[in-house]
């Protein structure tokens, strides 16, 4: 984030538009995150921020990110101040994206540790649901239903589960297949993703997904 403020010192944009974790904003109880939004400020910019969660823009994936947008001082006067987009109320689960059983040979895992709680574990219809877990330590062991929403994806992971979740899927537990993660970031199955998996996982990790976007760019034009 300190390197885009030195683009914005050199090129002047118009608007600045910045997706930063939910914990950035926490850090250091809010310090270095307000910090930052002073800093666009002192460069001439009129600061807002919201938080968006991308099942309200048509994605399958719960995925929550802080929205920084600057608009400069000199367009804010002439246009207004900026508004955030809102998104709709209805949500997508994950067997909405599931691709068809012969493509997921690939990304099953053996079920012979997996343990079903006896009551499925969701705290609102906004978070996922917990439906048990693989035995053994670490990250990447819970197992969500497809019937919810799915995790955030990560452009690296540990676990069974690694950057995608393990979800149960036709009685079965898998991960999602590489497919499966670019229809949660709302990508066409038109566009070819990178031949190597852990390569095409990462950078599908690291995507904002496609109605979020549009929704901030509709907002810009505006």
């Amino acid at each position: 984030m300190w390197k885009q403020l030195e683009l914005v010192e050199q090129f002047k944009y118009k608007v600045v538009v910045v997706e930063v974790l939910l914990h950035f904003k926490r850090m250091q109880q809010g310090e270095i995150f307000r910090a930052f939004a002073e800093e666009l400020g002192g460069r001439g910019y009129t600061v807002s921020c919201t938080m968006l969660f991308a099942p309200d823009f048509a994605s399958a994936a719960a995925r929550r990110r802080v929205y920084v947008v600057g608009v400069r001082h000199d367009v804010h006067e002439e246009c207004g101040g900026y508004c955030f987009p809102i998104g709709r109320s209805r949500h997508h689960p994950v067997s909405s994206i599931l691709e068809p059983e012969f493509f997921r040979r690939g990304v099953r895992v053996r079920s012979g540790s997996y343990t079903q709680f006896e009551v499925p574990k969701q705290r609102s219809k906004r978070c996922l649901r917990q439906m048990g877990e693989m035995a053994g330590e670490g990250p990447g062991r819970v197992v969500y239903s497809v019937d919810a929403l799915a995790s955030t994806q990560t452009a690296t992971g540990k676990g069974p589960g690694w950057t995608a979740g393990l979800y149960e899927v036709n009685g079965g537990v898998s991960r999602l297949t590489v497919r499966e993660v670019a229809r949660l970031m709302q990508i066409s199955d038109s566009v070819d993703m990178e031949e190597g998996e852990a390569g095409a996982r990462r950078h599908l990790g690291n995507t904002t997904p496609v109605g979020v976007a549009r929704a901030m760019g509709a907002s810009v034009e505006q």
